[in-house]
């Protein structure tokens, strides 16, 4: 029986055409591989922050559309004795 020290065997597991992957690290690789993973992980979290900031100001713009939007209410044509009433109040 071998009684050698244990040592970590690193992985990188992707998604590939819907299918997982995994990769073996060599041990001169990790720390580029490790970098890569966090900048992957900082885009993905800066993303979805990009994504709900968008749904958010989609939102304040609908209402505001809604805000300003009036409805038209055409004037209704006066009979003669409230139109002299009206133009006497002037």
């Amino acid at each position: 029986m071998c009684r050698g020290e244990l040592h970590p065997t690193a992985v990188l597991v992707v998604s590939e055409d819907g299918h997982r992957r995994s990769y073996y690290v060599r041990p001169s690789e990790r720390a580029e591989v490790q970098r890569r993973v966090e900048r992957y992980r900082r885009f993905r979290g800066e993303r979805a922050e990009l994504t709900r900031l968008t749904v958010e100001v989609l939102g304040a713009a609908d209402e505001l559309l809604a805000a300003l939007l009036e409805p038209h209410r055409p004037e209704r044509i006066a009979s003669g004795a409230a139109r002299r009433a009206r133009h006497r109040r002037r």
